[in-house]
């Protein structure tokens, strides 16, 4: 995922690369609540979900069920990488604000 936005952010303006950012604080945020859900969760009304044949029941108990790993993998594992990947992705972004500005467009005369 460091190398696609490294990338992605090299020939980026200011725009795309606020866009980029953002999504990933985003997709940290989404995982965040997904491993903190998956762990407080009860599964009780699951279970009946499940037993009336509700689309997505079976789904939602299988992740109850192995709670302990569905939370280590998205609260530890994704919000890491996208935490990591945010920071690098931001420090890039803060220097590739002066070689901007020393564009024609943007110089001060």
């Amino acid at each position: 995922m460091s190398l696609c936005s490294g990338a992605v952010l090299e020939d980026a303006g200011y725009v795309s690369a606020t866009l980029i950012l953002l999504l990933f604080i985003l997709l940290g945020i989404m995982f965040d609540i997904i491993g903190v859900a998956v762990t407080a969760a009860n599964p009780k009304p699951f279970n009946s979900m499940a037993a009336h044949r509700v689309k997505g029941a079976k789904e939602a108990l299988y992740l109850i069920r192995n709670a302990e790993k569905v939370a280590s993998f998205c609260n530890d594992v994704v919000g890491d990488i996208c935490v990591m990947d945010l920071f690098k992705n931001q420090c890039e972004f803060l220097l590739y604000l002066p070689r901007c500005s020393t564009d024609s467009t943007f110089a001060v005369r």
